[in-house]
């Protein structure tokens, strides 16, 4: 890289706090902490070349300093650029190294966007499923739920807010479903137990996917609590009317997210 290059890129990292930097040693790259590190590692980089900061042509830091300024395995690195060359973003020279490659456009789509609107249909099939079966759901568990369910719930909801502050969606998505499998379990129906039973696994990744919406977190932990006040009080119809707020909160959400 020539001397040029490289300094447009140290201004442009200079001017932009809000990206972290592969080209400059001296602003690092921040430390990988969720658990899907190589997605983590790739979207950095996506990033800066999403926001032209790395531009065609730009060569990457070797995979020594990737793995110092990521602060991930060199395996995760690996995979990273891997996964990035997939997409055609990355060209690899042998014996020469990394370079960003022409980019285009539909590469760059936000991979949030392109989750929820490659599912879109099957996402907002689900929250109807589940607006019409999980607010009865709610109200049978307020006027069935034992001390020991309530402080169950209580646990899982306190591990989805422990997950939320540590910027774990995952750990946060599969505490919120432990969360509703126990409301069902509250509920004391094993019928309504099956049917949310087969759902399990595509509840779990749709909540994944949507807990990464900006803001979601928050307002999902305010409407669970909402959910779980109202049980503790037996409630039933505050239950369930907080149960289908919550879920067409969700679907404003999306629809909001995909346009």
């Amino acid at each position: 890289m020539n001397a040029e290059n490289k300094e447009r890129i140290r201004v442009c990292l200079r001017s932009s706090a809000s990206y972290p930097t592969v080209m400059n040693e001296q602003v690092l790259l921040e430390p990988v902490r969720r658990t899907r590190l190589r997605e983590e590692a790739a979207e950095q980089i996506k990033a800066l070349i999403r926001s032209g900061q790395l531009r065609p042509g730009d060569k990457l830091p070797s995979e020594r300093e990737l793995v110092n300024q990521l602060a991930v395995s060199r395996a995760s690195v690996r995979e990273a650029l891997r996964m990035l060359e997939n997409m055609g973003l990355l060209t690899v020279k042998p014996g020469n190294g990394t370079y960003v490659r022409e980019v285009p456009i539909d590469a760059l789509v936000d991979p949030l966007a392109s989750w929820l609107l490659e599912r879109k249909e099957a996402l907002l099939h689900l929250l109807e499923a589940r607006e019409i079966i999980e607010p009865q759901i709610a109200a049978l568990a307020a006027r069935r739920a034992t001390p020991q369910a309530i402080q169950s719930m209580e646990e899982a909801l306190a591990e989805a807010a422990r997950q939320a502050q540590a910027g774990n969606t995952e750990g946060m998505a599969q505490a919120i479903v432990t969360f509703h499998h126990l409301i069902t379990e509250a509920a004391n129906n094993h019928i309504l137990l099956r049917i949310l039973s087969t759902i399990a696994d595509l509840l779990a990744e749709s909540m994944q996917e949507t807990l990464r919406i900006p803001g979601r977190p928050g307002k999902s932990l305010a409407n669970h609590r909402r959910i779980l006040a109202a049980i503790r009080a037996g409630d039933a119809a505050t239950a369930s009317t907080a149960m289908r707020q919550h879920l067409r909160s969700v679907q404003e959400d999306v629809l909001a997210e995909i346009g």
